[in-house]
């Protein structure tokens, strides 16, 4: 009787060693998911500004003009400074339009040509015109424009 009660008693002791243990490791283990797993989860911020510089800076031809510019990104735990480009064209007395450097086929860079006064994807043949509309090839929709605004005197593009 003594044997089972020591036993029982050794049971029940292994039983609350394995509880206690579990507990502390969900206790520890669940803020350490998470704190892992957040970053990776949480989607990227794209409601950043760059600023392009001085509206009077660039110059009003009516034809885009490639600019560079940097934007500051989070993604996860990695914050990098990316070089970016980007064409605008500035016609006097209109708001300034921006387009996307990237086809709308398979994401390949376009070019400016000032002779045709066309984009053109060396990729796949994509021809757009000087709004970005597409005029021969496989690209199915227009360049992607996009969203400036001034403030200060500063233009600044959407990142």
């Amino acid at each position: 009787m003594e044997q089972e009660e020591s036993e029982g008693r050794r049971n029940f002791l292994g039983f609350l060693s394995w509880a206690i243990g579990g507990l502390l490791t969900l206790a520890v283990g669940i803020p350490l998911i998470g704190y892992v797993l957040t970053p990776a989860i949480r989607r990227r911020k794209s409601s950043q500004w760059a600023t392009l510089g001085d509206l009077s800076s660039f110059p009003a031809t009516g034809e885009p003009e490639p600019v560079q510019y940097s934007l500051v990104t989070q993604d996860s735990w990695i914050t990098k400074q990316d070089s970016r480009t980007l064409y605008l064209k500035i016609v006097p007395g209109q708001k300034p339009v921006a387009f996307s450097p990237i086809c709308t086929h398979l994401g390949c860079g376009v070019a400016w040509d000032e002779k045709q006064k066309k984009f053109f994807c060396p990729c796949h043949g994509g021809v757009y015109d000087i709004n970005g509309n597409v005029l021969a090839g496989p690209p199915p929709r227009p360049l992607t424009r996009l969203e400036l605004k001034m403030e200060g005197g500063k233009l600044l593009v959407k990142g």
